[in-house]
């Protein structure tokens, strides 16, 4: 309870991803009206509440755009989805089966609405969801004018209420079963992830080894290759670009071996699902680390020359060197990508130390990105690129 309600008043979205919410959304908002008018056609006596029914509705429209929310306000998207589902769901046909006199209809209806929370949340938060939306709507069909159950007897509200525990229970063994059953392929496809990553190391290993013999070797050649070039110039025919080239080769080839090995040991890290301890951060200023980073990143010739780093302001900072370079190295990648697509532009790197808050700025002056893509930066393995 204690977890639950820390995550609630953090008003953080859950995991259900926007797609989901969306479909919900959708779903319930043609149902509540459109069920009004099969039930008021079939079971006309029936109590009905078109009132309750149009607020569950209406409730149901800021989900369907929930990626459009103002910035101001997105905080409130995880507290405003779990309202919505306890309103729409446990609260809503709790309070329309005890005012329908506990009718099999409305009984079966509001099992099924149980079962559909269960599949929307983890199993405690949605057992705290169903319990708490059941103990609303009880609470407010007592306090309203809705049909009472006078004719209904104790042994009948004990034989629907152990259905609904049963039914419960049932429901919570079967979504227990969906998230082990979810966390096994998780697991599974993490062991070989791992697998494939470790294999590749060994290859990348060996070719940084191979990068550094050929940084001892080079030079040499190059100076053999000169030296006969004196001697027969007709047949030794590269030009000082392709010789410089050569020269550089091994120090490119180490630099992106190393980013290669860098990345991997970052995923194998990733991939054990675990908080970074505090004793494998390091203390170090902010300039300091992101120029080392941009000095690691594999750059081809020239594009250095895209990229100022304006040190005026510094402060201290505390990062796992890995984890802050492959956050410098994606904003790289994807700030060249920009930049050379644009066929202009540069890369500008600042620091800001506010009252508050220490920034790093990273700014591109490439093409830019347009609103629909923004909304989806922070979406996993997003991308509209080739290189993504």
């Amino acid at each position: 309870m204690k977890l639950y309600l820390k995550k609630l008043l953090s008003l953080q979205l859950p995991e259900s991803s926007d797609h989901q919410i969306i479909v919900f959304g959708i779903v319930m908002f043609i149902n509540f009206p459109l069920f009004y008018l099969i039930w008021h056609n079939v079971l006309p006596d029936a109590y009905a509440n078109p009132l309750l029914r149009a607020l569950a509705s209406l409730l149901c429209i800021p989900l369907i755009f929930i990626k459009y929310w103002p910035k101001k306000i997105e905080a409130l998207q995880g507290f405003y989805w779990r309202i919505a589902v306890v309103f729409c769901l446990p609260f809503f046909f709790t309070f329309m089966t005890l005012g329908n006199q506990l009718s099999a209809v409305w009984l079966m209806s509001s099992v099924s609405a149980l079962f559909f929370t269960l599949l929307l949340f983890k199993i405690v938060e949605a057992l705290l969801l169903i319990l708490t939306g059941l103990l609303f709507g009880s609470l407010c069909h007592w306090l309203s004018a809705a049909p009472n159950m006078s004719h209904v007897s104790s042994l009948e509200i004990s034989g629907i209420l152990f259905t609904f525990i049963a039914a419960l229970i049932i429901g919570s063994l079967f979504a227990v079963n969906n998230q082990l059953l979810e966390e096994e392929k998780i697991q599974a496809s993490q062991k070989i992830l791992t697998t494939v990553a470790h294999e590749l190391l060994s290859p990348l290993s060996s070719i940084s080894a191979f990068a550094g013999t050929l940084r001892d070797l080079m030079p040499k050649l190059v100076a053999g290759y000169r030296y006969a070039k004196k001697s027969d110039p007709k047949t030794f025919r590269l030009n000082s670009r392709q010789v410089n080239m050569l020269l550089d080769a091994p120090e490119s080839l180490s630099r992106t071996t190393s980013s290669g090995q860098n990345f991997i040991r970052m995923f194998l890290q990733n991939v054990k699902l675990e908080k970074i301890p505090h004793s494998q951060l390091v203390a170090t200023s902010a300039v300091s680390a992101v120029t080392e980073a941009v000095k690691a990143y594999p750059l081809y010739p020239g594009e250095e020359k895209l990229i100022d780093i304006e040190p005026k302001t510094d402060f201290d900072i505390k990062v796992e060197p890995l984890h802050f370079q492959h956050v410098i190295f994606n904003l790289l990648k994807n700030a060249l990508f920009s930049v050379k697509d644009a066929d202009k532009g540069n890369i500008t790197i600042w620091f800001e130390k506010t009252a508050n808050e220490n920034i790093i700025h990273f700014k591109d002056t490439g093409l830019g990105m347009s609103a629909q893509t923004l909304a989806h930066i922070f979406d996993a393995f997003y991308t509209e690129t080739r290189h993504g």
